[in-house]
């Protein structure tokens, strides 16, 4: 590269991140794809770190050094390796003012390297793991060194925890666990003694912008330590609040020093409030660290400085006006309860003054909602842990929550009411627009409103008769603005009493349950004056999502179950004297009238979600489903069922309204599922009403059937594909609550033989539209799917044979269609091919593994249609790359499970596939081996055993067979696929802690029976990968393997091998970490053993041979 070179290449970086014109980016993306892969990448990008100052180009460089370094098909050696770091490390120290992106695209390629080098050696010396005496020299430099130093050892902490650049997990695991065991211990005292020192520094007010940013990598650093993967077990963000540090035990000596805890309280005081998350984030982690690291009294040592920390920052709450300090500080607050227990918090002296201080915080938290409304969850959560552990100490403890709780409620309630207020004056974001959010809260304030629940509920019907008096009175007035006003608090009050209903659940007290009917009866009386002002077109959609909550907990509360027959007595008794609904029947009827008035009137998406869930949860349950048949109300909704009487079945309507050519039509599916199972839920005439039921459907298929016979050119219009697109998605519910084969087989009936050719026809029109080939896919896969036997058809019925000849003939429509389209845009691939693939992918493997179909007479009569689905099949799987699949869940989950499927019968059609397709078929079962994708693995591995029990059966004939299958051959051409998977399977069982060695044991014999010589070379290098002490013991392992294994594929003799290979991997596990049989169920805390993972093993002298 030359200067001229350099300035070109700045020019069309600097297009690529600044110009505002897509197609100049997009041009300069595919110029300098042309730089990130040239052979000497390595030469030019030295060139530009050296000449370039633009940021772009350095950025641009640095991010294609890394991938080049994390590739594994072509990996780099460790000398190369340390190399590259070396240079990259004098870069970084010669330049620590580069802009922020750049150092940190920098610092991710330091981190990678250091990484996938770890386990790398140079004259038996782990040349990568000095990294901190490496970076020491940056923390000796200058202000602006010190900072670059501290973020890359933050930025390696962070790498080691991170999976994806390794295929393999144990390889991950090892690295991850000898960085724990070398290194991290090395830098959280390192970055602990360096926060100290500059705490003792009195940092106050304004500090200067070095200091800062130091004190904030600082923190940084110490946050990434403690929040590393200890013991392999990533902590899921959602659940945060139950998280457990699980340091090893060499760490308790930090913990023991109380001043690591005081030093962080210190700087909160002392810095800026923003910074004061940093400080809270790494509290919370220390928090939470493992409670067996103390003994009783120094776990109570521990907790009394937390509790004092907490004290002070409440008594000065100054900085906490931060929102994201305010927010780690109420993860703080949770995390005290969720490790500690409330015995432990009383014995602290400083409690009674704490937790009230933490109630006056919680009340006027809650009094501001509007500052920080996520955090409200965190305090929440802290009191229903507070109240809910109360019945597990002694009565005479003073806890103070008998007193605290109740503020707590009220502080609650009166806050939402009030919020509607400050929303509609203010503007401000409703709560009440994110549903679940209030759900979760209404479960975690339960709880506390049961310390002096006769009180709470009190306060809720004093508000709630004032606010539904005032509501009357606006609508006399017809004042919108105090509907609107009572309305939302009405809302509020009604998700309120839902709440409290849910808390009494368990309890069978008589008086209780009078009280909670009290409630019920207001929300049932303000429920049928919703329903008149929704029938005349002024619904509140959020009243109404309040409701259906109500319904769903009181259908949990007070419907179907037995064991609550005493309370829902007495609360139905009090519910008769207040309104005349005497039993759950009535309850029912009413319901379903509410559900009704929802589906005719309303097309917002979310409540007609929650109103058909509601409906398929009755029509699921066993008694609420045949109390349900048995309404004239339902018997109604089955008889008139179409969009002339429910709006949003009406999709014509809904496009001109979202201006949309196809809405979304999913909720069909689930709304027709709802009503077939309450059509079988009719013990008399369920048959002759399913007849009735369809004939709506039938007569649009009728419809959609003259249109295709008479429609001779081009495609039919937009209208004609938005009702087949309806269609597929009732006909996929009706099909779903099909659960017997009588019940199918009036379905099946229906359909075959009048309709089929409909869906081909389809197919054939729009196979390129995936509007319509997903809702046509998935009820094809639905109707192959022998989901409780369903599909078990009478030995004189044909029906299984037909539905498979029909359902293979569309997959094969499909896939001919698909490729023969144009290239797909990599931003369209998913929905215009993957995901289509992927259902034809379970559709074939529903069928193959169904059981309801002998394959054998397709080939007997000459009928191709499954033998070109499985090829239609192969030519899309081919299309895809390995890498594709492995990136998209469900596409490889689907793919995954079908391989077995398809190789248990049909070897003899595999065998004779293309060479080409065949070895892709095994790189697949590779690719699968060594993910980290546990499903994938056990599906590959018995893949394998179903191509290699071929393979050893043909190998065993007679030699004089001279008409080899195809598979043979390409085996034989290409010994080295064998060699690959057998050295992976033996890596997985040696260096892996394997939890699937029966599965991975059926190929695997396989494999050492027929490639033996490559078995014993992989054995030798595992051996002298190993110091002298243990290969000894070794040896003697991979001898007793294959004790009593003999040279066949017997039942017995599989048995015995996998009982062989159980105790050869829990043995060589003790052996390779160096452990006993006496102390192998230690902690943890043990140090990664000494392994020399085989990466490839020669030899075609075999059986193959």
């Amino acid at each position: 590269m030359d200067r001229q070179q350099l300035a070109q290449l700045e020019v069309l970086c600097e297009q690529l991140y600044q110009s505002p014109d897509a197609e100049t980016r997009a041009e300069a993306g595919k110029a300098l794809a042309a730089y990130t892969q040239a052979a000497d990448l390595d030469e030019k990008c030295q060139f530009v770190f050296e000449n370039s100052s633009s940021p772009f180009a350095l950025l641009v460089s640095s991010t294609a050094l890394t991938k080049v370094c994390s590739e594994e098909t072509n990996p780099m050696t460790v000398e190369q390796r340390l190399a590259l770091r070396n240079y990259v490390l004098q870069y970084l120290y010669n330049n620590a003012k580069l802009p922020p992106f750049v150092l940190q695209s920098f610092t991710k390629l330091v981190s990678r390297i250091t990484k996938l080098g770890w386990m790398g050696s140079i004259d038996s010396h782990f040349v990568f793991r000095n990294v901190v005496e490496e970076l020491k020299k940056f923390l000796q430099g200058n202000s602006d060194q010190c900072v670059v130093g501290i973020k890359l050892i933050s930025e390696i902490v962070a790498e080691m925890t991170a999976p994806e650049c390794f295929r393999m997990s144990s390889r991950f695991r090892k690295v991850c666990n000898s960085f724990r065991d070398e290194c991290l211990l090395d830098i959280y005292v390192l970055a602990m003694t360096a926060l100290k020192e500059a705490a003792s520094k009195q940092i106050s007010g304004s500090i200067s912008d070095e200091v800062r940013l130091y004190v904030q990598q600082l923190l940084a650093l110490i946050h990434c330590c403690l929040n590393y993967d200890f013991i392999g077990c990533s902590i899921d963000e959602s659940l945060d609040e139950y998280a457990t540090v699980a340091v090893p035990g060499s760490w308790r000596d930090c913990f023991l020093d109380l001043d690591n805890v005081r030093v962080f309280f210190s700087l909160y005081h002392q810095l800026p409030a923003d910074m004061g998350a940093k400080v809270f984030s790494s509290l919370v982690q220390m928090t939470s660290v493992r409670r067996s690291l103390f003994d009783g009294e120094e776990r109570k040592r521990f907790l009394q400085c937390l509790l004092l920390g907490v004290q002070s920052v409440l008594e000065s709450p100054q900085n906490l006006m931060d929102q994201q300090t305010y927010h780690e500080f109420c993860c703080l607050l949770v995390r005290l309860k969720s490790n500690y227990q409330l015995s432990e918090l009383i014995q602290c002296d400083n409690y009674g003054t704490t937790i009230q201080l933490i109630a006056k915080f919680t009340i006027s938290s809650l009094q501001s909602w509007q500052f920080s409304n996520n955090s409200i969850h965190y305090l929440l959560s802290l009191w229903q842990r507070l109240v809910s552990s109360m019945h597990y100490i002694p009565s005479t403890s003073n806890h103070m929550l008998d007193d605290l709780a109740p503020e707590i409620t009220k502080a609650y309630i009166m806050s939402r009411v009030d919020s509607v207020i400050a929303v509609l004056r203010d503007g401000l974001e409703d709560p009440l627009e994110d549903f679940d959010s209030v759900k979760q809260q209404l479960a975690m304030i339960a709880p506390i409103a049961q310390c002096q629940y006769e009180n709470t509920v009190q306060l809720l019907m004093n508000i709630f008769d004032a606010t539904a008096q005032q509501y009357q009175t606006a609508m006399q007035t017809s004042s919108a603005a105090d509907i609107q006003l009572c309305e939302g608090q009405l809302t509020w009050l009604v998700h309120l009493i839902t709440g409290a209903i849910c808390s009494r659940s368990n309890s069978p007290d008589d008086n209780l349950a009078r009280i909670d009917a009290d409630l019920c009866y207001r929300v049932f009386q303000l429920m049928q004056v919703a329903d008149v002002r929704l029938q005349a077109g002024q619904g509140n959609e959020k009243l109404g999502l309040a409701f259906l909550g109500f319904f769903e907990e009181f259908k949990k509360v007070c419907l179907n179950d037995n064991d609550r027959m005493v309370r829902s007595s007495a609360l139905y008794v009090r519910l008769d004297e207040l309104m005349g609904i005497s039993n759950d029947t009535m309850v029912l009827e009413m319901l379903v009238q509410k559900i009704m008035a929802n589906l005719k009137y309303w097309s917002h998406q979310v409540l007609v979600d929650k109103t058909v869930s509601l409906l398929q949860q009755l029509a699921i349950g066993f008694t609420s489903g045949r109390k349900l048949a048995k309404l004239d109300s339902v018997k109604s909704l089955l008889e008139n069922h179409t969009h002339e009487g429910f709006l949003f079945l009406d999709n014509a309507k809904l496009s001109q309204a979202d201006s949309v050519s196809f809405p979304d039509m999913r909720l069909r599916t689930k709304f027709y599922a709802a009503l077939t199972r309450l059509l079988f839920s009719r013990t008399n005439d369920s048959e002759e009403f399913f007849e009735r039921f369809m004939n709506p459907m039938k007569v649009v298929m009728d419809q959609i059937g003259a249109t295709f016979n008479t429609w001779n050119a081009g495609s039919p219009s937009t209208e004609v594909k938005r009702i087949f697109i309806a269609l597929c998605r009732d006909l996929r519910g009706v099909v779903q609550a099909l659960s017997n084969n009588s019940s199918y087989v009036l379905f099946f009936n229906l359909l075959y033989p009048t309709y089929f050719p409909i869906f081909q026809r389809a197919m054939t029109l729009w196979y390129n539209d995936p509007t319509v080939t997903s809702p046509l896919l998935k009820l094809i896969e639905d109707m192959v799917t022998n989901e409780a036997q369903r599909l078990l058809f009478p030995i004189s019925s044909a029906s299984g044979i037909l539905l498979v000849r029909e359902a293979c003939g569309i997959i094969t429509i499909y896939g001919r269609g698909l490729m023969s389209s144009p290239e797909i845009p990599a931003d369209r691939l998913y929905p215009m091919k993957l995901k289509g693939v992927s259902t034809c992918f379970k559709i074939l493997q529903h069928i193959l593994s169904g059981r309801y179909v002998n394959f054998g007479v397709f080939r007997l009569y000459g009928d191709e249609v499954l033998d070109n689905s499985m090829k239609i099949f192969l030519k899309m799987a081919v299309s895809i790359p390995h890498t594709t699949i492995s990136e998209y869940p469900k596409l490889s989950k689907s793919f995954y499970m079908l391989l077995p499927c398809l190789t248990e019968d049909h070897m003899d059609f595999i065998s004779e596939l293309d060479p080409d397709v065949i070895e892709y078929l095994f790189r697949a079962t590779v690719v699968g081996l060594t993910g980290v994708d546990t499903t994938a693995i056990s599906y590959s591995c018995s893949t394998l055993d179903h191509i290699l029990t071929y393979v050893f059966k043909k190998l065993t004939k007679s030699a004089s067979d001279s008409n080899q299958p195809s598979l043979l051959h390409v085996l034989k051409t290409q010994p080295n696929i064998l060699n690959e998977i057998l050295t992976i399977m033996v890596n997985l069982v040696v260096f892996d802690s394997c939890s699937f060695l029966w599965s991975i044991s059926r190929p695997l014999l396989v494999l050492i029976l027929v490639n033996g010589q490559c078995f014993s070379k992989i054995q030798e290098e595992i051996v002298t990968g190993q110091p002298e002490s243990r290969q000894q013991p070794i040896i003697e392992l991979f001898q007793q393997l294959m004790d009593n294994v003999e040279t066949s594929l017997q039942s017995r003799n599989r048995d015995a091998f996998t009982q062989n290979l159980a105790r050869f991997s829990s043995q060589i596990f003790l052996i390779l970490t160096g452990s006993n049989a006496a102390n192998a169920s230690s902690s943890y805390s043990t140090a990664g053993p000494n392994i020399t993972i085989v990466t490839s093993a020669g030899g075609d002298e075999n059986m193959m041979a």
